[in-house]
């Protein structure tokens, strides 16, 4: 997770039901959730294909990926808990927005979680979903006006993060270096 994408962190609340007692057996039932509940939502096999490492059995790579964008989410068993890590590419069309906020909403009213903007300088902590929805799409906004700044680039295109990432530094390879004076 860098620079070319919005990331929002997804922890339990202490009353969540994700809060404790939770491994790769309670992990993949939420991932059998999330997938039944949305039909545009599946493994990211892709993304799997990529990793330096083996998965870990409490680890899940799901992917969204539509006309309207492309967004990841990692679910993670740590430490009894479940953690949730939804990102896009800011390169992908402003479309995303609404289902990327649909889901880190819905997560967190079904499970009692608690969000963690990690774009921003501070990370933002909303424990409730309407603020979250209301906070996301101008955090989102901006986030993605500094990186098309920052990144010299406005195309719009569905990528993972590591794609955009990869497809930027090509870029900055095949762009001539001002010279300094």
């Amino acid at each position: 997770m860098g620079f070319e994408s919005y990331t929002v962190m997804l922890t339990p609340c202490p009353s969540s039901p994700l809060a404790t007692a939770q491994n790769a057996e309670t992990l993949q039932r939420l991932v059998n959730e999330i997938v039944q509940s949305n039909y545009h939502i599946c493994p990211d096999d892709e993304e799997i294909g990529h990793l330096p490492y083996t998965p870990h059995s409490g680890e899940a790579f799901l992917v969204y990926k539509t006309a309207l964008g492309l967004y990841q989410m990692l679910l993670k068993a740590h430490e009894q808990q479940v953690h949730i890590s939804l990102q896009f590419a800011y390169c992908n069309p402003r479309t995303i927005y609404k289902p990327f906020i649909s889901m880190v909403a819905n997560l967190m009213r079904r499970y009692g979680l608690q969000s963690y903007v990690m774009a921003s300088d501070k990370p933002l902590d909303l424990c409730d979903p309407q603020t979250a929805e209301k906070i996301l799409t101008p955090s989102m906004d901006y986030n993605r006006h500094l990186w098309q700044a920052d990144a010299g680039m406005n195309q719009e295109d569905i990528l993972r993060p590591g794609e955009a990432l990869e497809r930027f530094v090509q870029q900055m390879q095949h762009s001539p270096v001002p010279a300094r004076q």
